[in-house]
């Protein structure tokens, strides 16, 4: 019973930690993106 119990809180714990990553990622990205598009649409 303890190793189920492990299990699920193991995945779900590993669950949270992907949507996190996932966040940061796309922050990143975001914010890596954001002057690209300003620096090009300034020099149209």
């Amino acid at each position: 019973m303890f190793k189920l119990i492990w299990l699920f809180f193991r995945v779900g714990a590993m669950n949270e930690l992907q949507y996190r990553v996932n966040f940061f990622i796309q922050l990143i990205q975001s914010l890596i993106e954001l002057p690209t598009n300003c620096a090009t649409r300034c020099n149209q």
